[in-house]
């Protein structure tokens, strides 16, 4: 409880520390469990993180963006750092970046990965490429910084979800989702079904099946808004 004050109160003052005019969005958020890719990380996590994005020029249809993001985890906290860019090619858009997954606590090692994104319509498809700083343990024989590739398939209707992922190289595992997400007073409400197959972590011999059902709540801002409410507070 104490990291997740500390780290509410990290980004609300940097927020209010971002200059008006910058284009930075925030978010905060809660879900009554926290599973990434398939992976179990926690009860009832506490989420938030800042955005940063703008494009090349006016009349571009290619932007940059980079942002953070962290969350309770069992043990510690999740610290996640990203940039890329994105655009728009007719009816389909493309996105290109990178992202430093990070944990303290010791309750897991980092992440480092290259992402790949395209959609069309309704459908998209992510893949990363990354390297696990890690040590992986396959069938009694540990290796050191193995690598990995995930690959997500995913289409979107009218609030409504369906997503289907895999783990391939070194790691292995599938899981699916189906998911429906609504706006209620400014807040995104969400609810989930997650099934996994072999757990999809790096042990690729662990055979176990999980189900998860899973709500969410996430407020999201814009940061100009903040630093408004703040100089209105502090001028009074």
């Amino acid at each position: 409880m104490k990291q997740i004050l500390i780290t509410a109160t990290a980004l609300v003052l940097v927020a209010i520390a971002i200059p008006a005019q910058a284009d930075f969005t925030g978010n905060v958020g809660w879900e009554s469990e926290y599973v990434f890719r398939g992976i179990y990380q926690s009860d009832s996590s506490a989420q938030g993180g800042l955005d940063w994005e703008d494009k090349f020029g006016d009349d571009s249809s290619i932007g940059y963006y980079a942002g953070t993001w962290v969350a309770s985890v069992e043990n510690g906290m999740e610290i996640d750092y990203y940039g890329g860019i994105k655009g728009d090619l007719g009816d389909a858009s493309y996105s290109l970046g990178a992202t430093l997954y990070t944990y303290n606590d010791e309750f897991d090692d980092t992440y480092k990965e290259i992402n790949l994104g395209t959609g069309w319509g309704p459908f998209s498809l992510d893949v990363a490429v990354g390297k696990y700083m890690g040590v992986l343990t396959t069938d009694g024989a540990p290796e050191n910084n193995p690598d990995y590739e995930v690959y997500e398939l995913k289409a979107e209707r009218n609030g409504f979800y369906a997503l289907i992922g895999i783990w391939s190289n070194d790691a292995e595992g599938e899981w699916a989702e189906l998911g429906y997400g609504w706006n209620w007073k400014d807040i995104d409400l969400g609810v989930k079904y997650i099934y996994t197959n072999d757990s999809a972590t790096f042990d690729t011999t662990d055979d176990s099946n999980d189900n998860q059902l899973v709500v969410s709540a996430t407020y999201n801002f814009a940061v100009k808004d903040v630093w408004n409410k703040f100089q209105g507070a502090v001028s009074q």
